[in-house]
């Protein structure tokens, strides 16, 4: 739903590496973001989500480690690839499986880091995800948003108040 509630700005990274924030200094990073060249940005997530959501859309492609890296690339229509250079993640990859059953089903953008070689070769294996699965994914998010926000309005309208305040009144615009 970001890119329904923060615009995207023009591109200016040619490369976007969104490591998990447990791999954010890892030597794999680094050796990546030389392979891809100048133009190419690590991103980390332990910025604010505003400033994180930001610089992801401002890449032409998204190489992640984080499934939200992948989530905020798809909801821009970035084309994006993942990999889990080393199993550190709780669950290993059955989130970005799990994930992509939905938004990606014609099939997975895992591809081990490590092969690549190149900016060229980057941009050739990423796939953005199906734009009119991540539509109707977010539309359907929406819908239960506004859901959830009558319900709390109807059991109990100081909860609403909250709600409004820390998403900005997101929850309560119309479409």
């Amino acid at each position: 739903l970001v890119s329904r509630w923060i615009p995207q700005r023009r591109r200016r990274f040619t490369a976007g590496i969104v490591p998990h924030y447990t791999q954010r200094d890892d030597p794999w990073v680094r050796d990546l973001a030389s392979r891809l060249g100048d133009g190419c940005t690590v991103i980390d997530v332990r910025s604010s989500p505003t400033r994180t959501i930001q610089q992801i859309a401002a890449c032409d492609i998204i190489l992640s480690t984080s499934l939200h890296g992948v989530v905020v690339a798809d909801s821009y229509g970035i084309p994006a690839l993942w990999d889990i250079p080393r199993d550190s993640l709780t669950g290993g990859d059955f989130k970005f499986r799990d994930y992509e059953s939905a938004a990606s089903p014609e099939g997975s953008r895992r591809t081990s880091f490590a092969a690549i070689t190149s900016l060229r070769e980057a941009r050739e294996l990423a796939k953005p995800a199906d734009r009119a699965v991540v539509g109707r994914l977010n539309d359907a998010l929406e819908d239960q948003l506004d859901r959830f926000r009558r319900d709390l309005g109807r059991v109990s309208p100081p909860h609403q108040v909250f709600i409004d305040q820390v998403s900005g009144g997101r929850f309560a615009r119309s479409r």
